[in-house]
């Protein structure tokens, strides 16, 4: 009997890699297999012992596994009711998150009869292999990525206020006035200045001062005369009056 069986996935190689070693927790979710137990495991070797029951056949062998993390675990027959048993598991990265699963099985069972009852067994056992390692690696890693999420939640401090919807305004804050050009505001400073400055009487330098007094004698005395009776005007122009020298 020779069985091939290949599927890509949207997980890591080291993810399905890591599934199909672990072969103690195969009872966990192969229906058909009833008892898994680990006899050797080191960094390019597993060893397990693994009974399979299905529909009252029920049988077990135990394998040696060399081994690579992550591309690659052959299955090697120890002890079981096989003349020939070999398997090949492939695991080639296609990026961080994918890969492609290849899985090859060459099987011979040693008595003719049990090999009658124990063939079924074998399609349902090779049809449903690939498929229950790719759902059991898609519900660990679900879990994995949950537990994260939680962690990170529980890491957040306590005292941080919740994020607020930039679409929902915060009736409590104060409203913003839009800011006014630079422009604007430096003619703004100017006028408040001015507004703020006290008024100062500045004193002007003693010529401008005496230049004012002359000034305003003239006018006063401009004033004056138009103020005064004609005749007296008249006097004074023409050199009589009171105010005249003799000649």
């Amino acid at each position: 009997m020779e069985v091939k069986r290949s599927m890509l996935v949207a997980l890591p190689a080291e993810r399905i890699f890591d599934i199909v070693e672990q072969a103690e927790h195969y009872p966990k979710f192969i229906p058909w297999c009833t008892g898994a137990t680990i006899t050797e495991r080191g960094d390019d070797i597993v060893a397990a012992h693994i009974t399979v029951e299905y529909h009252h056949v029920r049988f077990n062998f135990r394998t040696r596994n060399p081994k690579r993390r992550p591309e690659w675990l052959e299955v090697q027959l120890v002890e079981g009711p096989f003349r020939r048993f070999e398997g090949m598991w492939r695991f080639t990265p296609l990026s961080p998150q994918a890969c492609k699963i290849e899985f090859g099985l060459r099987c011979e069972l040693s008595d003719f009869f049990f090999g009658k009852l124990a063939t079924p067994v074998f399609n349902y056992v090779t049809d449903t292999l690939v498929d229950a390692f790719v759902k059991r690696a898609e519900r660990v890693h679900a879990a994995e990525l949950q537990a994260l999420a939680q962690a990170q939640l529980v890491r957040a401090p306590t005292g941080s206020s919740p994020p607020v919807s930039p679409l929902v305004p915060d009736s409590s804050a104060e409203p913003t006035r839009p800011a006014l050009p630079p422009e604007v505001r430096a003619l703004s400073s100017q006028v408040m200045a001015a507004q703020t400055m006290p008024e100062q009487t500045a004193t002007p330098p003693p010529e401008q001062a005496a230049a004012r007094a002359f000034n305003r004698a003239r006018i006063n005395s401009r004033a004056d005369l138009a103020a005064a009776p004609c005749s007296i005007r008249a006097s004074r122009q023409i050199g009589t009056g009171p105010s005249a020298r003799p000649a």
